[in-house]
């Protein structure tokens, strides 16, 4: 045992890598008994807590992660743990006599507190993107993104389309502070999908998916709508007749009509009483995603593998840049990475809107399936500036931790799921032959589906997610009868000619 007082020779720099590695090592080796105890006694705490922290399981993690108070909590910790190392390092090293302004000191220093620079860095970075993304007023990034509308400027109270029409919607930017749904039964989200880029008249949400989830048991329904649907109603029945184009530029109309649509996001507002006139129930949250970020996600996330029933071909499928390039994506089991899986859930050159729409439903299915707390910890730094740039949302950062909780009790491939198309959900078509919604129907069929799925297939033929994209409960498996096929998808030297279809 080392006695009190009692120093035995070592090196600046041999006790200041000891005590880099261990605080209170290389005071130990110096015969600093006691500097080495209390130093001890922080490592042992220290140890604890992370123990315990790695044996909560990632879905608590993840709550963790969501939650800012939590976040400047750790921001804290990791300061403070990191101010002791330095000084654990620099009292190694004054306590076997280096000279303060040694370079070799100042390199143990750097390396010492370059982790706790780099984690500090993601902390304040995923604080700052989950307070102003999920900070509940939009109202500065409602036209960002995407970007501007690019069709005419709102027209001054009293003129124009707004007095064509004495139904207005007014829905109050969101400032709770407890999460809103507790104590309720159901919580619904409306999922677009924003189609903005070069030759398109701003923002389109040709991708526009209800997620209404049973929050006693996990039970989930996807209602997916066509975007060329006409002769919209507000959720009193009454038509909008201030409107007369289809359903996927509503949001841009929106965000042009605020003296229709009041509120943080008139865009939002829009669409989303749009959709809750066809289904007659009330939408709690909505998140907009530009679709161009969805290949970063993707890309983040390491790819999605499913099953793909039909193969995919779009010989002038559109780029970013606007000029176009051949897409071919084999059916069977494949791996898409995000260009893939954008092309795949995007094109409709040798199929529909109808196609796409059930691709899209699909593709979400797989992903959910397969998301988990590794594979978003992998790919935060990626992820953070792709939700920070390119979603928008009126979900509360309160809502987060119990979001998070919610999805780990949801079964995506066991989603009941229906598409809103022709023939089997319109009562016609416009005289441009666009169809007009059997709102009657719909409304009556999602009534159902939220409160008897089983009386919901029967009445309405409706089907779980797994059966609908034919791949069973595994997203990665095909059929048992289906042979698995390699993945070849193809993509050829990009044409020069402009965007085409959407």
């Amino acid at each position: 045992m080392i006695g009190r007082g009692r120093r035995i020779r070592i090196s600046p720099v041999a006790a200041a890598v000891r005590s880099a590695v261990i605080p209170g090592w290389g005071q130990l080796a110096e015969g600093r008994a006691r500097a080495a105890l209390w130093m001890f006694r922080v490592v042992v705490v220290v140890a604890t807590a992370l123990a315990a922290a790695a044996v909560v399981g990632p879905s608590q993690l993840a709550r963790w992660l969501v939650n800012p108070r939590v976040l400047l909590g750790l921001l804290a910790f990791n300061l403070a743990l990191g101010a002791f190392r330095l000084f654990a390092v620099w009292d190694a090293w004054r306590g076997a006599g280096g000279a303060a302004r040694s370079a070799i000191l100042g390199i143990l220093l750097v390396f010492v507190a370059l982790p706790h620079v780099a984690m500090g860095w993601g902390q304040v970075r995923t604080y700052t993107v989950l307070t102003s993304v999920f900070g509940g007023d939009d109202a500065a990034r409602a036209a960002e993104v995407g970007g501007p509308t690019g069709t005419t400027a709102a027209p001054p109270p009293g003129t124009g389309a707004a007095s064509e029409t004495s139904t207005t919607t007014t829905r109050p930017t969101t400032t709770t502070t407890t999460v809103p749904w507790q104590g309720r039964e159901r919580l619904t989200v409306l999922l677009l999908g924003g189609d903005a880029g070069p030759g398109r008249r701003g923002i389109r949400t040709d991708t526009m998916i209800l997620v209404s989830i049973d929050l006693t048991d996990g039970d989930v329904a996807l209602f997916g709508f066509p975007r060329n649907l006409k002769k919209l109603r507000f959720p009193d029945g009454t038509e909008f007749t201030a409107y007369s184009g289809i359903l996927n530029e509503v949001y841009a109309y929106g965000l042009d009509r605020p003296d229709l649509f009041p509120g943080s996001n008139p865009g939002a507002s829009a669409i989303r009483t749009m959709i809750e006139g066809m289904t007659g129930i009330e939408i709690d949250y909505y998140v907009l995603v530009n679709l161009q970020a969805f290949v970063d996600v993707v890309d983040a996330l390491g790819g999605v593998t499913m099953y793909i029933p039909e193969a995919v071909v779009d010989p002038i499928y559109p780029k970013e840049d606007g000029t176009t390039v051949a897409i071919r994506i084999e059916s069977g089991v494949q791996h898409l990475s995000g260009t893939e899986a954008l092309a795949y859930v995007r094109s409709r050159r040798q199929s529909n809107d109808y196609n796409r729409m059930g691709r899209q439903r699909c593709f979400l299915t797989a992903l959910a399936a397969q998301v988990d707390v590794p594979s978003l910890l992998r790919g935060l730094p990626a992820l953070l500036r792709t939700v920070e740039e390119n979603v928008l949302t009126d979900i509360p950062v309160e809502a987060l931790p119990d979001l998070i909780e919610l999805a780990g009790a949801v079964d995506a491939t066991d989603a009941l799921v229906v598409g809103f198309g022709p023939p089997d959900w319109i009562v016609g078509r416009t005289s441009d032959r666009y169809p007009i919604p059997d709102v009657e129907k719909m409304r009556a069929a999602v009534q159902l589906a939220i409160t008897d799925p089983e009386a919901a297939r029967v009445e309405y033929g409706l089907t779980a997610a797994a059966d609908a994209c034919g791949f069973g409960e595994d997203p990665t498996t095909p059929p048992e009868s289906t042979t698995t096929t390699s993945s070849t998808t193809t993509s050829l030297p990009a044409a020069t000619s402009s965007t085409v279809g959407g």
